[in-house]
């Protein structure tokens, strides 16, 4: 299963603000991708979760939360919420101008 969340260190975001320079960093496609022409593709990396001083140990937390939404309960659940938001809208395009 490809991990789209990590949890890493990263210097930009340390020593500012309280920031401890552990964040949590989304990459919607980890790995690279051969195309066809014999190119490579590579994820965009967002930073996405910036973890401050005030935990006790930022470099748990990040690892603990960046676990949790790779877990597959937490895709199964998106996946949930988004089927849900596309019968609703399915449901309410339906009803738009058939009335």
């Amino acid at each position: 299963m490809a991990e789209h969340w990590k949890a890493e260190e990263n210097r930009h975001f340390r020593n500012r603000d309280h920031m401890s320079g552990h964040i949590i960093r989304f990459d919607p496609t980890p790995e690279p991708r051969k195309n066809a022409d014999g190119t490579t593709s590579l994820g965009l990396r967002i930073p996405a979760l910036v973890i401050t001083h005030y935990v006790d140990d930022p470099a748990k937390a990040a690892q603990d939360i960046a676990d949790a939404l790779n877990s597959a309960d937490a895709k199964d659940k998106r996946i949930a919420e988004l089927e849900a938001q596309l019968a609703a809208a399915s449901v309410q395009g339906r009803g738009a101008g058939n009335g």
